[in-house]
């Protein structure tokens, strides 16, 4: 017997995260006057809450009933022909299927989803390997749904397709399943429409401003308390930051819609660890072939920020603009 999708459960919210500051290395380019420059701007980047842009997420997702505590679970996605990202896709190109059992209710979920503050009430999960298949059961996950599937309102229970984006797991779409003393149903096709998530982004107030030609450069983010999500910043979830450089907008803040593929569509893009601390130099930033960042420069426009590589959420936990004179 089949069950179908009951209900539907949307929340929308932004979003975030706190940590040692280590010094960034010093350089002796102390931002003085420069001949032919009334005054030069320092290469030391500061950014505040001001300067940080902000990550608006939601989402939304079906919730099935299901029987509690049956032999097995059959699930299926052989209809799926978009992820919840709005992304065409064939059902049988998602990496894996995880199961969640979450101590949260589904529209706490939903929340922590969009803010990226699933971890805390992610009380186990199971996985399999579905690439290339369209089916699977619950035991293929390690699970035993005879004992471990009960009817329970205070625990939630999220199967979720996902892709492997190295160490972070990029969920593509999901259904709730809900266990139900009442209910026969042991077979569970997720449906094209699963799932939905929308974004938007919007850009701080404050640039910010350097000139061109210092010889080393360095970001300090230890002076901010929220991250995009809007959650307390935590710099230790952060263990890389960001130079990108783009060549064909007429303003840095045109590139909301890139913001989870600003590497892609980049002319250049150098990442540096941060180890957890909040102020990084950024001369020992590096692209992908190892060449180190060059500095800034005015023929082109600039985003820094920070990432948290291990996180669900897939945006950057800071960004910001660059403006740069020549001085």
């Amino acid at each position: 017997m089949s069950a179908t999708p009951s209900h539907w459960i949307l929340i929308g919210t932004l979003a975030a995260c706190s940590g040692p500051t280590a010094p960034a290395d010093k350089t002796d380019d102390t931002g003085t006057s420069l001949p032919g420059s009334t005054f030069t701007l320092p290469p030391e980047l500061v950014l505040e809450d001001d300067g940080n842009y902000a990550f608006d997420q939601t989402w939304l997702l079906a919730a099935s009933n299901v029987k509690s505590n049956p032999a097995e679970i059959f699930l299926a996605w052989d209809e799926k022909i978009t992820d919840a990202w709005g992304v065409e896709r064939a059902a049988d190109s998602y990496g894996k299927l995880v199961l969640f059992q979450l101590a949260a209710t589904r529209s706490d979920v939903l929340n922590r989803l969009a803010q990226d503050d699933l971890d805390p009430v992610i009380t186990e999960q199971w996985e399999t390997d579905v690439s290339g298949l369209t089916e699977t059961t619950l035991s293929d996950l390690g699970f035993d749904a005879t004992a471990d599937l009960p009817m329970n309102d205070a625990v939630a229970w999220l199967v979720a397709l996902v892709d492997d984006r190295g160490p972070r797991v990029d969920l593509r779409d999901g259904v709730f399943l809900v266990p139900d003393d009442d209910e026969p149903g042991i077979i569970l096709a997720i449906p094209n429409t699963a799932g939905k998530t929308e974004w938007s982004v919007n850009f701080g107030n404050d640039a910010l401003r350097t000139d061109s030609g210092h010889e080393r450069y360095s970001l300090d983010f230890s002076g901010l308390t929220l991250d995009a999500y809007g959650k307390a910043f935590e710099p230790g979830q952060v263990d890389r930051v960001f130079v990108g450089r783009f060549e064909n907008v007429d303003e840095a803040d045109d590139l909301g819609a890139d913001m989870l593929a600003l590497q892609d569509v980049a002319a250049g893009f150098w990442t540096v660890g941060s180890a957890g601390f909040g102020n990084v130099d950024l001369s020992q930033a590096v692209d992908e072939s190892g060449a180190r960042f060059p500095g800034f420069t005015t023929d082109a426009q600039w985003l820094v920020g920070g990432i948290c590589s291990t996180c669900l959420g897939p945006a950057p936990k800071f960004a910001t603009v660059v403006e740069v004179r020549d001085p």
